[in-house]
């Protein structure tokens, strides 16, 4: 029954990071609202040119977004009774999350900021499941 379970929530957190990967690729028109606001809107490469200028800046407007935007996608999975994603499972500290982000922008400059903290979601859940006692790896 537990593994039934597990997959259950598994495919409900695929079906909503999947949502949102839809949603953070599909930008607003005037007619429409905003679906993200923030410094997650942002292309990867303006992030790493603000890394460039000011690293401590960056990290601390982009990764407090990131950190908001998981903590609220976390809320809206357990108001939908949902398992929630571990934001903080073993080896991955803010440190090698932050990494994770860098890395990521780094290879996938046209991506918005959101994509990459979407990413580090997919990668934190796998690591959460798995036990893992290594930190995410960027693709």
């Amino acid at each position: 029954m537990t593994s039934a379970r597990q997959t259950i929530n598994s495919l409900c957190l695929s079906v909503v990071v999947g949502l949102l990967l839809g949603m953070a690729n599909h930008p607003a028109t005037a007619a429409e609202p905003a679906v993200f606001v923030g410094a997650g809107t942002q292309s990867c490469a303006v992030f790493g040119q603000t890394y460039q200028r000011n690293p401590q800046v960056a990290e601390q407007v982009f990764f407090s977004w990131a950190q908001g935007f998981m903590s609220a996608t976390n809320y809206s999975l357990s108001a939908a009774n949902r398992q929630q994603i571990a934001l903080n499972p073993d080896g991955a500290s803010i440190d090698i999350q932050e990494a994770f982000i860098r890395d990521y922008c780094a290879g996938h400059p046209l991506d918005d900021y959101t994509m990459a903290v979407l990413k580090l979601m997919e990668q934190l859940h796998a690591m959460d499941r798995a036990g893992n006692p290594r930190g995410p790896a960027a693709k």
